[in-house]
């Protein structure tokens, strides 16, 4: 199992989850499930409350360790965690006089069990596992079995909220610790639609780092098994919080109450936003370092590259470092051409010679099917080269800066922008490098590490503005 699955959960964050979920009182016959449980790090505290509750409302001892039997479930994948857990459950509830109890500890995968019991309370910290991380098997399993992971890249805790939900009886909550970028990702976007009903509160813990040695922005999210119109976000280090409507969320859900009603603009009716060239395998195309001489350019391993089959290139990584991509194709009357491998190599042996120091890797890439292995591996914005354009990162921490690149030079990574109806580069630089857009990107953008949050190309063309000032 992926390391991320392994990463329990810190005490405080154990507290602040337990309160945002309500489980504080009245607790004696409400059942709770904490179906990713681990060495038990939520368990002991449910108990811990469940027991100084009951104990406060008069029940007995044998009352108290009955009612633990049968209202607290934990489910776990591994049999050293359930042992573990177990071991520390005992020693939570002997510390107030408790022993012996047959804890209700489940030794399975969560996703393929049915329990056959509703509660109250489903609580946890699902395991986060990228969609390249799960095994094939696995993978058609969930697509076959969730709705949430039915298409697209899923993460696997999707289908931990979706069967949560199944598990939680009427009029009951649900509270998980869960990334940020469930409110952003594209492939999350089913998910969204379907708990949205449900959405009770959003606690934004991004700008806190809950799990140190790690890149994760938190979240908890609550849901109820009931309709309401509005929900609380609440940002919990600021201490700021706002009562939000449901029904104002967009594809991508934005915490705030300054929506664009009233903005006259979008900047996609204005500019095209799109990809840079994706070679798929930089190493053999990028050229550093090197020198032009007789028509050639001459690399530090002493390869030479035809200086007729190289451009100018924009990396944003290496500014202020002059560099250049071969470039293995041709435009014609303003139309992009492919070579076939015989012509390339009749025309270009030299730059043949140096691919080929990269071909078993070029061979292996995840291209486009009708690409030769001597191309990008991807097509994506080839016609647009030949054109002026700007470039933009795809992830920032701060203000936007963006760079005007001249035709035919290729940028290698962000974003391109290309003119259309009439508004100029300038223009768009005007816009985006504005404090606003800024302020829209930290509502829209997908937290990666730190302060950073990566943007796309849509949710650039979907930024809208007031003026041309």
């Amino acid at each position: 199992m992926a390391d991320n699955c392994r990463i329990f959960t810190p005490d405080s964050y154990v507290t602040e989850l337990l309160d945002i979920a309500g489980y504080d009182q009245e607790l004696f016959g409400k059942k709770v499930l904490e179906n990713s449980c681990g060495d038990g790090s939520i368990l002991r505290e449910i108990v811990r409350r469940y027991i100084m509750d009951s104990l406060g409302r008069n029940y007995t001892l044998q009352e108290i360790r009955a009612g633990l039997e049968s209202d607290i479930c934990g489910v776990e994948l591994e049999q050293k965690h359930v042992n573990d857990c177990r071991k520390n459950l005992d020693l939570e509830a002997k510390a107030f006089g408790i022993c012996d109890v047959n804890w209700n500890l489940v030794c399975e995968n969560y996703l393929r069990i049915d329990l056959n019991r509703k509660f109250s309370y489903v609580l946890g910290n699902p395991p986060y596992i990228v969609y390249r991380d799960i095994k094939k098997g696995e993978r058609q399993y969930l697509k076959e079995s969730f709705a949430a992971c039915a298409e697209g890249k899923f993460d696997y805790y999707y289908a931990f909220i979706e069967k949560g939900m199944r598990d939680l009886e009427e009029n009951g909550c649900m509270a998980y610790i869960v990334p940020y970028s469930i409110y952003k990702n594209v492939f999350a976007r089913r998910l969204r639609k379907e708990i949205q009903p449900f959405l009770a509160g959003v606690y934004d813990y991004t700008s806190q780092n809950k799990f140190p040695g790690t890149t994760i922005s938190s979240t908890i999210l609550l849901l109820k098994k009931c309709r309401t119109g509005d929900f609380l976000y609440r940002d919990m280090k600021n201490e700021k919080q706002i009562q939000l409507r449901k029904e104002l969320l967009g594809e991508k859900w934005i915490f705030t109450d300054e929506l664009a009603a009233g903005k006259n603009f979008r900047f996609g009716e204005w500019f095209r936003v799109s990809n840079t060239v994706a070679t798929l395998c930089n190493d053999a195309f990028l050229l550093e370092d090197y020198k032009k001489q007789d028509g050639y350019y001459i690399l530090p391993d002493g390869d030479q590259v035809e200086e007729e089959i190289v451009r100018p290139a924009l990396s944003r990584k290496r500014r202020g470092k002059e560099c250049a991509m071969i470039f293995p194709y041709d435009y014609r009357d303003g139309e992009l051409r492919h070579y076939s491998e015989q012509e390339f190599r009749d025309r270009f042996p030299f730059a043949v010679l140096h691919l080929e120091r990269f071909k078993e890797r070029l061979k292996k890439r995840n291209a486009d099917q009708k690409a030769q292995w001597f191309e990008y591996g991807r097509s994506q914005a080839l016609h647009s080269i030949q054109y002026r354009k700007a470039v933009i990162p795809s992830i920032l921490t701060s203000h936007i800066q963006i760079t005007i690149a001249a035709e035919g030079v290729i940028p290698c990574a962000g974003f391109m922008i290309t003119e259309r109806n009439g508004r100029t580069l300038e223009e768009a630089g005007a816009i985006l490098e504005q404090p606003a857009f800024y302020d829209y990107l930290r509502q829209i953008g997908i937290f990666t590490t730190g302060k950073s949050r990566r943007l796309t190309a849509k949710d650039t063309e979907n930024y809208t503005f007031d003026s041309w000032e």
